[in-house]
């Protein structure tokens, strides 16, 4: 039998206080954060990272060119995005490309400044944050920096492990492994990570992701069968604190080319590693695919392969990978709509272990030309961030933005959108009201899914209270 609130008193008396004493229009399109002293050319967005409530964006060319990495916060389902803090190097160096790379567990951030230390030596900063106050923990060096290393060019934070990749150390290039005691403790050398069949031209290092005790690297620019640069992905095992030796993986022959990259971007949690190949060409030169690996048994093998739902020739899908529970986002930042504007896209999968399917793909309500929106991505939960580092902004052209798309109830909200406007007319009203009140207790199914207002799976108090507080709100209030 359905069930059906009954409105007396109680519901009259919270009818009447929140049209009187409303919040204000809580919106959940997309929304474009920009740094508070954001400049033209900082290319805000180049690289992203999230956690719950949290955004943080890279700004390689902020601060005057010194580089500058930007934290924003949102208070509550629907609320405002605010710029909560701009870290800066502890030693802020021209050119040093502080923000290019991030990590991020929720209390500690890793940013990496490949150029930093003269020459390209490269370094990598560790700030904590406890409550909203960001405090610098740390500068982390390579223990033989060389000419051009890039050390932090990438990085990969899992638990009290930090793995740094130094691509253009001599050689071929490096992974580094650092521990810590626990939070709050620095990072000290464990190891250093090479692949055995390394050569000069390998960038070993350009990308790197830890899960646990088990750490893929990538090598793109690594020679195989289908030419040079063709690229290669390595796994590493380790074991107490020593690191095994590896296993290499590249494309099979027959999809493998040369310059395809494979290894440019990767991804890993727990039994599940995602290897991007942006450069490769299934549908066309450059349009790029993602591998997915799955390990039985201890034993890593091939799965599935995903491409674009709606492939574009150079359109680079994979340059940003990020896996996250049952979801995974691939950036493709040389797309877009149309695909000659490079506008770039997002696209969101889901799924588990050797099964993704697509769920939704990501574009820009107000794409620009050239914004190149999916050069960084991340996803946590419910809510991706996508950065289009050469989006103009306030601050000027290419000062660059990073976009927050909500998912409710499996659906990513790409327009400017109230939450609480049930019947999707753009106004919050007394239909919205009748519509949430009928299915007020139920689960959030059927007729009943667009009055599940937060997205929490079912039509109850919350939904109530944030349609009552936006009771008679546009969404010309929602920024656009």
């Amino acid at each position: 039998m359905k069930k059906v609130f009954r409105r007396g008193a109680v519901l009259g008396a919270a009818l009447v206080i929140g049209l009187a004493t409303g919040a204000g229009a809580q919106c959940v399109g997309p929304v474009k954060l920009f740094p508070l002293d954001g400049a033209a050319g900082d290319a805000f967005g180049t690289a992203v990272a999230s956690v719950g409530d949290t955004v943080i964006g890279g700004a390689p060319n902020g601060n005057g060119g010194t580089g500058a990495v930007y934290v924003f916060r949102q208070g509550a389902f629907g609320a405002p995005w605010a710029q909560e803090a701009r870290l800066l190097a502890s030693d802020p160096q021209p050119l040093a490309q502080f923000g290019s790379a991030l990590a991020f567990d929720g209390t500690t951030l890793v940013v990496g400044a490949p150029s930093a230390d003269s020459g390209g030596r490269g370094a990598v900063y560790v700030y904590s944050r406890a409550g909203t106050v960001w405090s610098f923990a740390q500068k982390i060096v390579s223990a033989g920096p060389g000419l051009g290393d890039t050390f932090g060019g990438s990085l990969s934070l899992s638990g009290n492990t930090l793995v740094v990749g130094a691509p253009g150390t001599s050689g071929g290039g490096n992974a580094y492994v650092y521990v810590r005691t626990g939070a709050g403790q620095p990072f000290a050398l464990q190891a250093t990570i090479v692949s055995q069949d390394r050569t000069v031209s390998d960038l070993f290092g350009t990308a790197v992701a830890l899960s646990g005790d088990t750490l893929w690297v990538g090598a793109p620019l690594k020679p195989g069968q289908a030419g040079i640069a063709q690229g290669a992905a390595y796994v590493f095992q380790r074991a107490g604190t020593v690191w095994g030796a590896g296993t290499k993986f590249v494309l099979p022959p027959g999809t493998a080319n040369s310059w395809d990259q494979f290894g440019n971007t990767l991804q890993v949690e727990g039994d599940v590693a995602v290897i991007g190949a942006d450069q490769n060409g299934p549908f066309g030169p450059a349009n790029g695919k993602a591998v997915v690996y799955t390990r039985s048994a201890g034993v890593w093998s091939a799965s599935l392969t995903l491409t674009n739902p709606s492939p574009a020739v150079a359109e680079r899908f994979s340059a940003s990978i990020k896996l996250a529970g049952g979801s995974l986002i691939v950036g493709s930042p040389a797309g877009g709509i149309p695909a000659s504007t490079i506008q770039g896209s997002a696209t969101v999968f889901t799924g588990g272990g050797g099964s993704w399917t697509v769920q939704q793909k990501l574009t820009a309500p107000d794409g620009q030309a050239s914004m190149r929106l999916g050069t960084g991505a991340s996803i946590a939960g419910n809510l991706a961030a996508v950065g289009a580092p050469q989006r103009s902004g306030p601050g000027g052209a290419g000062a660059g933005t990073v976009y927050v798309f909500n998912r409710i109830n499996g659906v990513w909200i790409t327009q400017p959108r109230l939450a609480a406007d049930v019947d999707a007319n753009g106004t919050v009203g007394a239909n919205d009201l009748s519509i949430l009140l009928g299915c007020f207790g139920l689960p959030a199914s059927g007729g009943c899914t667009p009055a599940d207002v937060d997205g929490n799976g079912s039509v109850g108090a919350n939904d109530l209270s944030l349609l009552l507080s936006n009771f008679g709100a546009s969404v010309s209030a929602c920024p656009g």
